[in-house]
């Protein structure tokens, strides 16, 4: 899930223009690489100054930010940030760093470390767009929420026509009296550093670490939990009690998996190191807990360093590769695939598959990280401005499928992020729309995180005429481990063995918030709903009691939550585990749920990345205009479906600097310049 990483990606992306104008080719000197980077030169400060181009640039960029809110501003904003980029990777880092902790979006050792490691990617995307492009336009859509989405380009590869006959090989020799069972978690980001006793209530993205001295044990007047706290991520005594409480409810579990997202959020501090450390605990933990017999994962935006960023093409030498983590999650899973599937790993962007042993069922994981908004790669080299398949995801997606076809076999695929969701770029979200739809009598399932929210999505036949006859897939989406925002859950499915349709699903939870500092209790896990029992009777007619949980019975319950409020809020309050916030779902945000579960790809979704319609050029410094945005902006976790709304952050951040124009003068002064303001 995309988390502050945004805030601070929107100060990369912003704070540039505080240098940023006509100059659009490095100038002569020499400066130090940025390691593991390749920068490009320092310009000559002196001789900017000696020019006015600093102040010329302040002026200019607070004017692009007052008219940044139309399609148009975003285009000439986008090309003052190239204006920047081409000044270097080094004078790119040191202008955003100090626009960001002057601004103070976050904390300056935040904005310090992650725009040392994300920046120079974002500098380089920007040298090598096309101002007016295809790509700047999706840019601003999907990022800043400034522009219309593009019409979808074409998909640019062969999807194989049904076959006349298909061939059907034996069911499993499983008794079909039992059903299989396996347990479903996501998004863990386990933090090692957590510290029982410290502050819970810091500045940073997560908390619960002795950052300074105030915040540690004994020094804070809000300590965290033994097994974790609110605005932290989890810590190993929580992850541990995870797992026991998976093998005293589902200890018959046939196998489990997991859909992404290990690291925690602590992302100016994050190392390829730490990274490949991190995965290789959590997976050895797994594995010596003998929580399943078999274990398969996904790799998550947070699982690389810097977090989201995955080169389209590999290996990437001199901005970071994401082979070492590809190659970590294979050594980490082989015991579970096999070594073909961690071979596949490896050379397939992080995708595999594999028939589990005993049945007819292949399970395929997919990377989505290629089509996440927030994987500044996706844009280099105008890489939107034509279809393409990044890393030949949908080919080897669309080969897997048609060999599960071809043998008979049934599919489960598993991945990170949800396709419907505003977070995944339009044309790959509906090149995989596309795929899936012509598989859907192989396609028995499909499960996904990244949310942070219990959630579904279906696929329809047809998109122009979603109702219960052309509902041919279920997407599962299930909450988070995590208590950043959510109480922590797993899910345990039970399955039909001959069809591998999903016959029902118990939800489980517990609550951190009942175990405070100095406690002695021990996370108790519940069960919140079983999915047949509680929503079985909602639909009309009623589910009878041996009937799946089909795509056209969840068609049917978003009909039934249109009529019936009381059902809808009470799946409302589930979403995140009746974690208690503030947050109410009115008819707006009711219509725009129900909308969002019949969403299979971004384009039908509705909610969009944009918020233009709700900032006017006269409001842009009125309080009122401040307020309404910031309430859109900070929609509580039930309606954020894994963002903060695209490009939300960015506006955020360009009206405190329209407000302040003499703020960003200093800042440029002093972080950039060095020299004093009186």
């Amino acid at each position: 899930m995309r988390v502050n990483a945004s805030l601070l990606l929107a100060a990369s992306l912003l704070a540039s223009n505080a240098s940023a104008t006509a100059l659009s080719a490095p100038l002569d000197s020499g400066a130090a690489p940025i390691t593991p980077r390749k920068a490009f030169p320092d310009p000559n400060y002196e001789e900017l100054e000696k020019r006015g181009v600093i102040d010329e640039l302040v002026n200019k960029i607070v004017s692009e930010i007052e008219s940044a809110v139309t399609c148009v501003g975003c285009q000439a904003l986008t090309t003052a940030l190239k204006g920047v980029a081409h000044l270097g990777d080094t004078v790119f880092v040191k202008v955003v760093t100090a626009v960001c902790s002057g601004l103070k979006v976050q904390d300056s050792d935040v904005c310090t470390g992650v725009v040392a490691t994300e920046g120079p990617v974002i500098a380089k995307m920007l040298r090598s767009m096309t101002i007016g492009s295809r790509t700047n336009k999706v840019i601003c859509s999907s990022l800043f929420g400034l522009c219309d989405a593009p019409d979808l380009l074409p998909y640019p590869g062969t999807i194989p026509p049904p076959a006349a006959k298909q061939k059907r090989t034996p069911l499993s020799t499983r008794s079909s009296a039992k059903p299989l069972k396996f347990v479903h978690i996501s998004d863990t980001h386990i933090d090692r550093l957590y510290k029982n006793g410290t502050n819970t209530k810091c500045n940073k993205p997560i908390c619960c670490r002795p950052y300074t001295p105030g915040d540690d044990v004994g020094k804070t007047q809000n300590p965290a939990g033994p097994f974790g706290s609110v605005g932290c991520d989890t810590p190993v005594t929580l992850q541990q009690s995870l797992y026991e409480a998976i093998k005293q409810t589902a200890s018959d579990a046939d196998f489990m998996i997991f859909t992404g997202d290990i690291i925690d959020a602590a992302l100016w501090l994050q190392s390829e190191e730490d990274t490949v450390s991190g995965m290789r605990d959590m997976y050895t933990r797994i594995s010596n807990s003998g929580v399943a017999k078999k274990v398969y994962g996904v790799m998550g935006n947070h699982d690389t360093a810097p977090v989201n960023l995955f080169p389209v093409s590999e290996p990437e030498t001199s901005y970071g590769s994401a082979l070492p983590y590809y190659n970590e999650m294979a050594a980490n899973v082989e015991k579970w695939v096999g070594a073909k599937a961690a071979k596949s790993i490896k050379q397939n962007s992080g995708c595999y598959s594999v028939v589990h042993p005993g049945t007819n069922l292949k399970v395929i994981s997919i990377s989505t990280n290629f089509w996440y908004n927030m994987n500044i790669w996706a844009y280099a080299d105008n890489g939107m401005d034509a279809a393409r398949d990044p890393g030949n995801v949908f080919k080897w997606l669309t080969g897997e499928l048609q060999s599960a076809e071809a043998a008979g076999q049934s599919a489960y695929i598993i991945g990170h992020m949800p396709p419907g969701i505003a977070d995944a770029l339009p044309d790959y979200s509906n090149y995989f729309n596309k795929v899936v739809t012509r598989y859907s009598s192989t396609i028995k399932g499909m499960f996904w995180g990244h949310t942070h929210s219990a959630e579904f999505e279906i696929t329809y036949k047809d998109a122009t005429s979603r109702g219960h006859q052309n509902a041919i897939i279920t997407s599962y989406v299930t909450s988070c481990v995590t208590p950043r925002s959510a109480n922590p859950v797993f899910r345990v499915y039970t399955v039909d063995p001959a069809s591998y349709q999903i016959l029902d699903y118990d939800h489980y939870y517990t609550s951190i918030a009942d175990i405070a500092y100095g406690s002695t209790k021990k996370p108790e896990w519940k069960k919140l709903y079983s999915a047949k029992k509680v929503l079985g009777p909602v639909v009309n007619p009623p589910l009878p009691a041996n009937a799946p949980l089909s795509p056209a019975f969840w068609h049917n319950l978003t009909v039934a939550f249109e009529n019936n409020d009381g059902a809808f809020q009470a799946w409302f309050d589930r979403k995140i585990a009746d974690f208690h916030t503030a947050e109410n779902c009115d008819a707006d945000c009711k219509q725009k749920e129900i909308c969002q579960m019949r969403a299979s790809s971004t384009e039908l979704s509705c909610y969009k990345g944009s918020i233009s319609g709700l900032v006017k050029r006269d409001l842009i410094t009125s309080g009122a205009a401040i307020r309404e945005v910031d309430e859109y902006l900070h929609r509580g976790p039930r309606t954020q479906h894994g963002t903060l709304q695209c490009g939300g952050h960015m506006l955020e951040v360009f009206m405190k600097m329209a407000r302040d124009k003499e703020s960003i003068r200093k800042i440029v002064a002093t972080g950039v310049m060095g020299r004093p303001v009186l």
